[in-house]
């Protein structure tokens, strides 16, 4: 847990921590129903290498990832990868030229 500043960041780990981010999430994830993202998290919960963290303010983007990165660090991975939807263009910039990711890949979806 990383608490500089009055900013707050944690590892959710609970049904009720994912439920206090749904709303976040959901304005990245705009096709997912609360039912839907529960779903996911608990599947990548049963995976040991899949973390959800948090920061608790907003407009924070950086301090969030950096915490990811340095988190990643620590218990030895070495890479740190994100999807964000097409439509996220000042998501994309910021994450190209702030952040320093390379955009290696597009993720495809097919809705059956």
């Amino acid at each position: 847990m990383i608490n500089q500043k009055a900013i707050l960041i944690k590892e959710l780990k609970n049904e009720k921590e994912w439920k206090e981010a749904y709303p976040v999430m959901k304005q990245l994830r705009t096709h997912l129903d609360e039912d839907q993202f529960l779903q996911l998290i608990q599947e990548a919960a049963q995976k040991e290498d899949d973390k959800m963290a948090a920061l608790y303010e907003k407009g924070y983007g950086e301090a969030l990832l950096n915490y990811v990165h340095n988190w990643s660090k620590e218990n030895g991975y070495d890479i740190v990868s994100l999807s964000s939807g097409l439509q996220r263009i000042d998501a994309h910039r910021f994450y190209e030229n702030k952040m320093e990711y390379d955009k290696v890949s597009y993720v495809f979806l097919k809705r059956l």
